[in-house]
């Protein structure tokens, strides 16, 4: 979901930072590397599995990724990431939301908007079983006459 006057993606810019990091960093000696790793080396954020998720409480399917999420959690930046998926869907998907922080994007913002997205279908969902429920009484009602 695009917020109205957001920013177009500024792709030269994250391409010249991943060729920078891929120069740079010691996480990476061989291919395929750990995209765990490399998250590790660049910044303070944590990779958590989404099972590991759901064991603090955590609801990640609320925020509308079925992939991986970067959320700040009690202060901490944690990327959540599905453990059932492929290697090489996490290892892309871990990476992508490591793209987020190095590239500055604000999080908070995301985060709001999967917010209204849930918001939204939840209104919707919530209007559904009230038309449900009043066709259920109609038809009760029907069949009492």
């Amino acid at each position: 979901m695009r917020l109205p006057n957001s920013k177009k993606p500024d792709f030269s810019r994250a391409y010249s930072k991943a060729n920078e990091i891929l120069v740079k960093s010691s996480a990476i000696q061989t291919f395929p590397f750990s995209p765990k790793d490399l998250v590790k080396e660049q910044t303070p954020i944590v990779c958590r599995s989404f099972k590991k998720a759901r064991k603090y409480g955590v609801d990640i399917t609320a925020f509308g990724s079925e992939s991986a999420i970067i959320m700040s959690f009690q202060g901490k930046k944690i990327i959540f990431y599905d453990e059932t998926k492929p290697d090489t869907h996490n290892r892309f998907s871990i990476l992508h939301e490591l793209g987020h922080e190095i590239n500055g994007h604000d999080i908070s913002k995301k985060m709001r908007t999967h917010t209204i997205g849930m918001k939204l279908k939840l209104i919707i969902l919530q209007h559904s079983c009230l038309c449900l429920n009043r066709y259920l009484e109609s038809a009760k009602t029907e069949g009492q006459e």
